[in-house]
């Protein structure tokens, strides 16, 4: 197991404000849910036909302007409020009246929103109240594909498994988490995607035949914003493991699987302890105000029986390939045709 240095410092933060300087601001935390809306609401506040927004933990926010917060108008009466900044009448965010852990923020009064591929609106919202030429017929909705890299070997107090830290400028900047990675288009599958990951965050290079899917979590954060998480495992390899991207891992190593450290992003934990449990696919809906990192108090993992016998139970499987080597398939034989020859794990 390597030793893991000394903690980074806090979470990226972000900046903006209005146009005249009057109400500035600073938000830390990774945007949730970024999204065009079309609502007759948002639309008449705007004198536009839709207004682009994404949130942030309300906890990260932070009031800095010679004017402080920016004034306040109850738009939609018991239920929200913008704010505007009073010199040159810029709108900048919005706010849900009651117990609420996130501040909507006008990506447009971001500084440096055009540069920044976190804004990338996902999900237009009720643009079918929104003007004939511009609301679409229907709309579904989407999330984005995450890939996890389990990779694994043989310790000697058992399985496993590469970890690193995040650090710098990213979410949950300071916690344990996989490799991991977004999908960089329509044009690029998702082992196709792992592979790649693996190799600009770990330097491994890895066959495509040596990818296993190993879990597949439906998660959605504290903030709000959801995704669906592939978990693979991949047992060959070839290269050293190391640290690729210093700028936003500060270390990595290799740890117990039965024995997870921490500190650990909540949503990689639920991964691998459906992983762990030999399930296929999870929930993991966390709340608001739950924390990004694991907490046993706070976890929200749900695994998701399959139809069949995906895989062995995890103690079965290790045991099996202490005795006879990888196991590369299995098949469940317990309700076949006895007169019928058995597959044997191989």
């Amino acid at each position: 197991m390597s030793p893991l240095p000394v903690l980074p410092a806090g979470p990226q933060s972000r900046s903006g404000g209005c146009l005249c300087g009057v109400v500035r601001f600073t938000v830390t935390g990774e945007p949730e849910d970024p999204h065009v809306c079309g609502c007759a609401h948002c639309s008449h506040r705007a004198g536009s036909p839709f207004q682009w927004w994404t949130g942030f933990p309300l906890a990260g926010l932070s009031w800095i302007g010679e004017h402080g917060e920016p004034s306040w108008y109850d738009t939609h009466a018991g239920r929200t409020k913008r704010g505007f900044c009073p010199a040159c009448g810029s709108h900048v965010a919005a706010l849900d009246h009651g117990d609420t852990a996130v501040v909507g923020i006008l990506v447009t009064a971001l500084d440096g929103y055009r540069d920044d591929p976190a804004h990338v609106p996902l999900n237009p919202s009720r643009l079918t109240e929104a003007a004939p030429w511009l609301a679409p017929a229907t709309h579904r909705h989407q999330e984005p594909v995450d890939v996890h890299l389990i990779l694994r070997q043989d310790g000697a107090d058992g399985p496993e498994v590469l970890l690193s830290r995040r650090a710098g400028p990213v979410y949950a900047t300071g916690l344990l988490h996989l490799p991991s990675g977004h999908l960089d288009g329509p044009h690029e599958d998702v082992v196709a995607a792992l592979i790649r990951e693996a190799r600009e965050e770990t330097g491994v290079d890895i066959e495509p035949a040596d990818v296993r899917h190993a879990v597949t979590v439906h998660h959605r954060s504290p903030a709000g914003g959801a995704r669906i998480g592939l978990f693979f495992e991949v047992r060959h390899w070839s290269g050293e493991p190391h640290i690729m991207e210093p700028a936003v891992c500060d270390a990595m190593g290799w740890h117990v699987l039965s024995e997870l450290p921490t500190p650990m992003v909540a949503y990689c934990r639920a991964g691998l302890d459906a992983y762990r449990a030999g399930r296929a696919f999870a929930v993991h809906f966390q709340q608001p105000g739950d924390p990004v990192e694991f907490e046993p108090t706070a976890d929200r993992l749900r695994s998701v029986p399959s139809a069949e016998m995906a895989a062995p139970d995890p103690a079965v499987r290790e045991f099996t390939e202490k005795a006879v080597g990888r196991v590369s398939a299995w098949t469940d034989t317990s309700l076949a045709d006895p007169a019928a020859p058995a597959e044997s794990p191989r």
